[in-house]
């Protein structure tokens, strides 16, 4: 059986298409997602393409809570702008657990906000967050405590960031 047990798609498309005016309308659903044994909760995406531009809305659910986000548009002529926001709130590290290679333990939550706004003279904002991580690897069999990275950019400039790590032979701010 695929990585997936349960696979709904359904795209709609008028019956009269020019190349210049393609429409359509489709969604997309991926329950009871596991990967190696592992449950990885349920995908939903939709795609609108209209006026030559391409929308869409995908969100991964896992335990009753909201994973990852991406939503945005994306021009399809020579002259299209893109529009985008990903949010990742408060992601659970311990799902990283036996989904990484070499990585034997994982805790903490992170947080991602990207932006990419239209127009396209408007800046490109994008925060990273990781709060109370720790990791463990099998290569050095160590556990690293207190991780805390934190990342703002705008634009192409770093607007904050500090990162930092704990570990019981030494502290890294």
């Amino acid at each position: 059986m695929p990585p997936w047990q349960t696979v709904n798609c359904r795209w709609s498309c008028p019956s009269a298409v020019r190349s210049n005016s393609l429409r359509g309308k489709g969604s997309l659903q991926l329950t009871s997602l596991t990967y190696q044994g592992r449950a990885l909760g349920e995908m939903r995406a939709t795609l609108e393409l209209a006026n030559q531009t391409a929308r869409t809305d995908l969100r991964w659910r896992a335990q009753e809570r909201e994973l990852l986000q991406v939503q945005g548009s994306v021009g399809l002529s020579a002259n299209g702008v893109l529009a985008m926001q990903i949010r990742a709130p408060d992601l659970p590290l311990e799902m990283l657990q036996g989904l990484v290679p070499g990585l034997t333990h994982s805790e903490g939550t992170l947080n991602l906000d990207l932006q990419r706004p239209y127009p396209a003279t408007a800046t490109t904002e994008w925060s990273l967050v990781l709060n109370n991580g720790a990791l463990q690897l099998a290569a050095t069999g160590e556990r690293y405590r207190d991780i805390q990275i934190r990342i703002v950019m705008t634009g192409i400039a770093s607007t904050s960031n500090s990162y930092g790590w704990g570990h019981k032979a030494a502290h890294w701010r």
